[in-house]
């Protein structure tokens, strides 16, 4: 799947848009950080999916998608920040809320300067804001300016390439997990792909020396003309054969990214029809959490459950999925994790809200 050339993402932002740190909701302004068009790339992806891909144009790429970034409409919500605005090829213009949450990124940038400073001490609590200046273009104008706030960050795509299936059927099929909200795009693993993803996972959890398991996870991306809808199929999970593992990391190596990308192209070319792509990845927490150690937390042993586990994204997994699926909205990173009993969990996460969030997904039945 080779690159196209280059694009730009048009994005008009307000003219003085910056996160503001503060020691406290009421203290003073300690740093002033600007928001830069790229700080908004995962969010912009995130609005092309559910506000123009989910709303049937499956067709208009990103780069082709005018945004704008507004205040955040009136009844939005205590914790929303800003409002990002799409103007649709049929001229209708629907609006996603993000809360600031979702520029942590810019926040931490501003952070060695206020330490190098000392103002701030090592584990100095924070508070930040978005402090939006200006007034962002009326109603009727363009949505994204021909002069003075749009910026401009240059993309690489790929175009998009759907199986065209009908939807319910498979939802009538499917086994669900976790509990879906109205911004999970429907993801579908094949019974045998997720077998093979926990499987993998397992085997680095149950080693003598646990290690961190894992691989890629291969797939389609669906389309419902009836429905006007796409979702995830993900048909295979690849483990990785060479990759550098301690019980804290996995690192794949050059060896690995050849032989994912032999069988990616060999699979493409058996199976045109499928328009196979990479979606994701998958592995193993083989560690308790912090509190699982020596003895466990007090309350271990009168407590019937227990909701502390390994399961999550950290920061490293966080990275590794924006330099590799950066302006990819649907792509996926499955988790298995351990409880301090060490019972195994399993979560899937998607991008929402501009984090790495825990999401439901369908397990389909392998066909006879």
């Amino acid at each position: 799947m080779a690159p196209t050339p280059a694009s730009l993402l048009h994005l008009a932002l307000p003219p003085e848009a910056a996160v503001t740190i503060r020691t406290s909701a009421d203290g003073p302004v300690l740093a002033r950080e600007a928001v830069r068009p790229a700080d908004l790339a995962d969010v912009a992806a995130e609005v092309w999916l559910q506000c123009c891909l989910r709303r049937g144009f499956p067709d208009v790429p990103l780069s082709g998608l005018p945004l704008r970034m507004l205040p955040p409409r009136d009844g939005a919500g205590a914790d929303a920040s800003y409002d990002l605005e799409a103007l649709l090829p049929n001229g209708h213009r629907p609006r996603q809320t993000f809360s600031v949450h979702s520029l942590s990124q810019v926040a931490r940038r501003a952070l060695p300067a206020l330490l190098a400073s000392g103002a701030f001490a090592e584990h100095t609590k924070c508070v930040y804001e978005l402090a939006m200046q200006g007034e962002p273009s009326a109603p009727g104008a363009p949505a994204v300016p021909a002069t003075g706030t749009t910026g401009s960050v240059t993309l690489r795509t790929v175009p998009l390439a759907f199986v065209r299936r009908p939807l319910a059927p498979l939802r009538a099929q499917a086994r669900e997990v976790g509990a879906p909200t109205p911004q999970d795009l429907p993801v579908f693993f094949s019974q045998s792909a997720l077998t093979r993803a926990l499987e993998t996972a397992a085997g680095g959890i149950g080693a003598d020396s646990p290690v961190e398991a894992g691989g890629v996870l291969l797939g389609s991306l669906g389309w419902c003309s009836e429905a006007r809808e796409c979702f995830v199929l993900v048909r295979d999970a690849l483990e990785v054969q060479e990759p550098e593992q301690t019980q804290f990391s996995l690192t794949f190596s050059s060896h690995d990214w050849a032989q994912v990308s032999a069988i990616l192209t060999a699979r493409q070319a058996a199976e045109p029809g499928d328009h196979l792509r990479l979606l994701g990845q998958f592995h193993a927490h083989p560690f308790r959490p912090a509190d699982g150690v020596e003895g466990g937390c007090e309350q271990c042993p009168k407590t019937s459950s227990c909701d502390l586990h390994s399961a999550f994204m950290s920061s490293d997994d966080q990275l590794w999925m924006q330099a590799h699926y950066r302006r990819q909205p649907w792509a996926l990173s499955l988790i298995v994790g351990l409880t301090p009993r060490r019972t195994v969990v399993t979560q899937l996460f998607g991008l929402r809200d501009g984090r790495w969030q825990s999401r439901s997904f369908h397990v389909l039945p392998d066909a006879p």
